[in-house]
């Protein structure tokens, strides 16, 4: 007995008659009879009375017709439930990363969304923190790395790491300098900062203002990319996290000094939509990023720091 045998037999006992239930099976009714003589031959009785009007079930026919019933709608549950693992999460993800992220995530993470996600078209839009929750919160954006957890209550914070400030410089600046630094050890350093107000920005004047001082010697420069520059030419450090000169600190083009102030250092998230309104794409590429970033952390390179806290999920409404 084959599938194929009880889906035909269980056709033609549904509408009595071979004529109408090739016609449904698409396929000649001297094939469909066979394949029921087969059967019949088979089990040993005979399952249907043919006459001039078409056929109906014997007693033994009615007894199968009710096994095949169950047993062809399991099929066809198990084989939908099969082809939900087989079916590639595809659609176009758009991730807002911040340039340190950029640096260190974004490739590996093109390259193997690529490999085992081909029918997923994923879309990196770099910018900052704030400005990143902003472009999600507006339906721009499916999923960012932000700085702070989601608000919004349509969506929830994957907590990632924490991540210590670093002063980075060429070594001609910083080889003298102890380790870890003071806010006044900075009073007299060239430093080339951001010009946005940001909450590391904030926090750095909270902390100089605090002391009794100011940084002396600082340029404001928009632009991360002549930032980096500036530093690896020499002419200036910048307080940043590890990772956005994790290539030159590893190179010894740069050196990196620790901040002693615990205010400064920050917690990375991954603000996502809430689980129930996912689809499989970004389900996908959520599970990929903590793949990556797990194995970051592990190895150490880029001075992630592991969370106490594990992978915990901040609900946007408020909720730890």
């Amino acid at each position: 007995m084959d599938l194929r045998q009880l889906r035909y037999f269980s056709k033609v006992a549904e509408l009595q008659s071979f004529t109408a239930a090739a016609e449904v099976l698409n396929v000649s009714q001297p094939a469909l009879g066979m394949q029921i003589r087969k059967l019949e031959e088979e089990l040993g009785v005979p399952l249907l009375v043919r006459h001039s009007r078409g056929a109906y079930a014997t007693d033994a026919g009615r007894a199968l017709a009710e096994h095949a019933t169950i047993i062809l709608r399991r099929i066809d549950v198990a084989r939908d439930e099969m082809q939900r693992f087989r079916r590639q999460p595809s659609g176009r993800i758009r991730l807002g990363i911040t340039p340190s992220l950029g640096r260190v995530l974004a490739p590996e993470l093109l390259e193997r969304s690529l490999d085992l996600m081909p029918e997923i078209e994923l879309s990196l839009i770099q910018g900052f923190g704030e400005q990143l929750d902003r472009e999600m919160h507006a339906g721009r954006l499916d999923l960012t790395f932000s700085p702070v957890p989601a608000t919004d209550g349509r969506y929830e914070s994957h907590t990632l790491f924490g991540e210590r400030m670093c002063v980075i410089g060429a070594p001609a600046l910083l080889d003298g300098l102890r380790e870890p630094l003071r806010i006044e050890d900075l009073v007299d350093l060239p430093l080339a900062l951001d010009t946005r107000v940001t909450e590391l920005r904030r926090r750095l004047d909270q902390l100089t203002t605090e002391r009794g001082t100011s940084l002396r010697h600082v340029v404001e420069i928009d632009s991360i990319t002549i930032r980096r520059e500036t530093v690896i030419r020499g002419h200036r450090a910048t307080i940043t996290p590890y990772a956005l000169f994790a290539d030159e600190l590893e190179s010894g083009i740069a050196l990196a000094r620790t901040l002693e102030e615990p205010a400064l250092d920050r917690t990375l998230y991954l603000n996502v939509p809430r689980a129930a309104s996912m689809s499989d794409g970004q389900a996908a590429i959520r599970r990929l990023i903590l793949e990556l970033v797990e194995e970051h952390v592990a190895s150490g390179r880029l001075n992630w720091l592991p969370r106490s806290d594990g992978d915990r999920v901040v609900d946007g409404g408020g909720a730890g």
